[in-house]
């Protein structure tokens, strides 16, 4: 693998009423036109969703379990019901009066299912003290550790010391090897070339051979 998506979050930012409706009003289905980062085939079940208060308020998170195709609205409503996707108004015509509004008459759409996480764990990630400086110039979006690390996409909190932490959000991960790390892997990690990374790297892990597994984490930074 040589890219991020294949474990990537899907990104969905929302409205202030929407993202309400998902957090208290029993919204479980996303409404989208069918293109773009929203295509059907992009939206496999088992994806981890991050569902925004816009592009830079509070998130919730879930797991994407299931999708619905449609040429139009009213085909869209008789497959899912609409209180799941549209909890604010009475009735089916309502609904597809609401989405042809909002998204265009005539539309291919398509719905998927968020199952949000009951307990969102939020992983802990240790950083060198050293580092802040990068990440908080927005030179370092990811992060590279030897081996095979389990970090799945969702909450973080990244620790530079026992008083310095920055709130973050996994985007994704890939499992490559020392040798295979290119000049973009450089750069989002803060440095100008493979051999700078590489020597960074072999000062954290002595043994770092060139053939040996990495994880690459790419993240983002939260707003307080």
């Amino acid at each position: 693998m040589t890219k991020l998506h294949a474990d990537r979050r899907l990104f969905v930012p929302l409205r202030t009423a929407p993202f309400d409706w998902f957090s208290s009003q029993g919204k479980k289905w996303e409404v989208r036109r069918n293109r773009g980062a929203f295509r059907a085939d992009r939206l496999t079940c088992g994806r981890r969703v991050e569902l925004r208060r816009g592009y830079t308020g509070t998130s919730l998170w879930g797991t994407l379990t299931k999708t619905v195709s449609a040429a139009n609205a009213a085909e869209l409503f008789s497959r899912v019901e609409y209180p799941v996707a549209v909890p604010t108004v009475t009735s089916k015509a309502e609904a597809i009066a609401l989405v042809e509004k909002l998204l265009g008459k005539d539309q291919e759409l398509v719905a998927f299912r968020v199952d949000l996480d009951e307990e969102r764990a939020v992983q802990d990630i240790p950083f060198d003290p050293d580092l802040i400086g990068l990440l908080d110039l927005g030179k370092k979006t990811t992060t590279i550790r030897a081996g095979h690390r389990d970090y799945q996409p969702g909450p973080a909190v990244l620790h530079f010391g026992p008083n310095t932490r920055r709130d973050a959000a996994i985007i994704g991960t890939r499992l490559t090897t020392l040798d295979a790390l290119t000049v973009h892997d450089a750069r989002t990690d803060g440095y100008d070339t493979t051999d700078e990374l590489a020597a960074v790297l072999r000062r954290f892990y002595p043994s770092l051979g060139a053939d040996a597994p990495v994880t690459v984490v790419e993240f983002t930074c939260r707003p307080d």
